[in-house]
């Protein structure tokens, strides 16, 4: 028993160091630079996901969300990679933006390793409790069905409607003006409202 333990943290870690493309840790602002085409497209999220939701955020919808939700924000993100699950803290950190808690999280999962560090990570209490479901993608459809999301480099955040029209794309994370795109589209609601 303690052997097979010892040699799935020896696995995760060899995933671990080969996980991660290298092109994934560019965060400059050319990764970026066909954002306009995006904007003019709806994201695809019809295909059947597996829901893994280990933080029951799906259970605590209701009473978490004090308004109800008026766009989406998507992020597809490999959680093989331990660079790039180091956003899930970020983007959970987004509700505490001004009108943030209008927008509904969806992080769509893809895997080198069908998903098992991961699994790992949150059984070894090594991921931080977030307040968003995860949706396991194992087949890619996702990015298939929404040819600008990438499984070979880090993706943008997109923010769409509740009809899934994209409205903004970007980093707002690492990006000011993103950030500023993002915050006024949500505040935009607020002010339509009064």
């Amino acid at each position: 028993m303690k052997s097979k333990k010892i040699l799935i943290i020896i696995l995760l870690s060899i995933i671990y160091s080969i996980g991660c493309n290298p092109k994934i840790e560019n965060k400059s602002r050319d990764l970026y630079s066909s954002y306009e085409p995006i904007k003019q497209q709806k994201v695809d999220f019809t295909d059947e996901y597996l829901v893994y939701d280990p933080f029951k955020a799906l259970e605590q919808k209701k009473p978490f969300f004090k308004k109800k939700p008026n766009y989406r924000t998507y992020a597809y993100i490999d959680v093989s990679c331990s660079n790039c699950l180091d956003d899930l803290q970020k983007w959970s950190e987004m509700r505490k933006w001004p009108d943030g808690e209008l927008t509904e999280f969806r992080v769509v999962c893809f895997s080198k390793d069908n998903f098992l560090y991961f699994r790992f990570l949150y059984e070894q209490g090594r991921i931080k409790k977030v307040n968003f479901p995860f949706y396991f993608d194992p087949n890619l459809n996702f990015s298939k069905n929404n040819s600008f999301f990438s499984t070979s480099s880090k993706n943008p955040l997109i923010l769409t409607d509740l009809n899934n029209n994209i409205l903004a794309v970007g980093d707002p994370f690492e990006n000011i003006d993103d950030r500023k795109v993002f915050t006024a589209k949500l505040s935009n609601t607020r002010q339509q409202k009064q």
